[in-house]
């Protein structure tokens, strides 16, 4: 058999395990937190002045991605050949992260309960500790880096492309000044179908792998020894909050931060096989280096004024509705109404009064998030007080606390809602 059919036989059994996967009580449990989740989420979205899509749409869209991603995870790895070490600690991946969740919803990510895994195969391995045998914990440390250097990337394109969108308008207050920022938060579970590798004899004949695979060499376990796919579930997840950027840019900025933390940990699994020192150091990175792009994003909002700060003078515009007359004359989401006909707008009461007293033809004088003054007439009084803008409120009905969705866990979203 040549080796094309013998890889559209691997890819069609790699198929048939993410249908497993898909249908697993772990992933339908998978599919109920992602409910509720944005149920939550739904119930924070409350300055959207648009109309917002269902989130059982919501869901529905992210399953798809899902398992997609499943899909594509999971042909990659099986088509170079990155397999675990079949261990029955593989089943404790979801425990984990649910458990670590409880604490930051971030931690639901599979890299945290991989690397701890990794940290128990450094450490156990069947030794006798006072009188007790630890548990032999095998992991291939190699193909765990590789595997989440490989979802990292995928997770990246994910943020930098798609980011921003349904991006979560909210209003804070910082240093006693109402400011306007956004909640990004994207989660995905995944179907996976892995590669383990057993020792013994197979059941039936199997296929016969091409002589180039596995990309990795495995050594120590001498001939008796093949291979097997494993349906795993895992999740993948990004939250952020934003004041200091628009959404679009702070996806950019993690999603490059995301896809370069996947490469190098490919890189660092790639050169692990068989030198521990590397897998040590690797572990550590694939730990600290995910908390350390958390930080950088802390530290760059920390570092950035909020750019959607309530003015001493003027109202900011909060959203442009689609279709609407602001939008026809280019006003953007961000910029500042200084004056109408002239008159300084003083706060949002003013505002509405000015607007009020609408004439046949008006000129709203504006102030873009670049700096830049613009004039734009208004030829028709109704569309002075309908333009079609939302603008920050003075006095808002529902506050934000300022960084709360860094510290949240995963039960503030599964709990009752108020």
């Amino acid at each position: 058999m040549r080796d094309s059919e013998i890889m559209f036989e691997v890819i069609e059994v790699t198929l048939r395990g993410v249908g497993y996967a898909v249908f697993s009580i772990t992933f339908l449990f998978g599919i109920w937190l992602l409910y509720m989740i944005n149920r939550k989420l739904n119930i924070l979205d409350y300055y959207r002045t648009v109309k917002k899509k269902p989130y059982l749409y919501l869901v529905s869209d992210i399953i798809l991605q899902s398992i997609f991603t499943g899909i594509l995870i999971s042909i990659v790895l099986v088509f170079i050949g990155v397999p675990l070490y079949y261990n029955e600690m593989l089943l404790f991946i979801m425990p984990i992260s649910l458990m670590l969740s409880m604490y930051r919803v971030r931690f639901i990510c599979i890299t945290y309960s991989l690397a701890l895994l990794s940290i128990f195969a450094l450490i156990f391995n069947g030794q006798q500790v006072f009188g007790l045998i630890t548990p032999n914990v095998e992991l291939h440390i190699p193909s765990v880096l590789i595997m989440v250097g490989l979802i990292h990337f995928i997770e990246g394109l994910f943020v930098f492309f798609d980011g921003d969108k349904r991006a979560i308008p909210i209003i804070s207050k910082k240093e006693d000044k109402i400011i306007m920022g956004h909640i990004i938060h994207k989660m995905w579970i995944l179907p996976l179908s892995i590669i383990v590798l057993q020792v013994g004899a197979t059941a039936s004949a199997g296929i016969q792998m091409p002589t180039w695979w596995p990309i990795i060499e495995y050594t120590g376990y001498g001939e008796n020894v093949f291979f097997s796919l494993l349906p795993l579930i895992g999740f993948m997840s990004y939250s952020t909050i934003v004041y200091g950027e628009t959404p679009k840019e702070r996806s950019k900025f993690s999603g490059l931060l995301l896809m370069s933390f996947g490469i190098v940990t490919i890189l660092i699994g790639r050169f692990a096989v068989d030198n521990i020192l590397i897998e040590i150091i690797g572990v550590l990175f694939m730990l600290l280096l995910h908390e350390l792009i958390h930080l950088m994003e802390r530290n760059r909002e920390n570092n950035k004024k909020p750019i959607y700060e309530q003015p001493s003078k003027g109202v900011r515009i909060m959203q442009v509705l689609e279709g609407g007359y602001a939008e026809h004359l280019g006003m953007k989401k961000g910029s500042i109404i200084e004056k109408v006909d002239d008159v300084v707008v003083e706060n949002i009461f003013h505002y509405v009064k000015l607007i009020g007293n609408r004439k046949e033809k008006s000129r709203v004088t504006i102030i873009n998030m670049l700096g830049e003054t613009k004039e734009y007439e208004i030829h028709d009084g109704k569309h002075l007080e309908h333009m079609g803008i939302r603008v920050v409120p003075d006095k808002p009905l529902f506050l934000y606390p300022y960084d709360k969705f860094s510290y949240i866990g995963l039960f503030d979203f599964i709990k009752k809602i108020d």
